[in-house]
């Protein structure tokens, strides 16, 4: 997060801590609907798979974007399937 707000003058530390505090209310809420199924008698095992295909998305949520954040040039698209066209700005990716 501190990428995220540029850390580390004043401001973006508030900004920081306030996101902070948004995520674990968020996460919180979520905890608390879990337990909202699991006590309505949603069966447990399907519980567990949706915090596990929660996770899950949260991981290639963030792949995703570091790997844009570490690339430049053209995506390639079904559009520029001709050799040519994806040389003159080859996707590429920079660490």
């Amino acid at each position: 997060m501190s990428e995220l707000v540029n850390t580390p003058d004043e401001t973006s530390m508030a900004k920081e801590a306030e996101l902070d505090a948004r995520r674990a209310d968020i996460e919180e809420a979520r905890d608390a609907a879990f337990d909202r199924a699991k006590e309505q008698g949603v069966d447990p095992s399907q519980i567990e798979g949706a915090r596990a295909d929660f996770k899950r998305g949260q991981a290639l949520k963030d792949l995703d974007y570091n790997v844009k954040k570490v690339a430049s040039g053209a995506r390639p698209s079904p559009k520029m399937l001709r050799t040519e066209d994806l040389a003159k700005d080859p996707e590429m990716l920079h660490s």
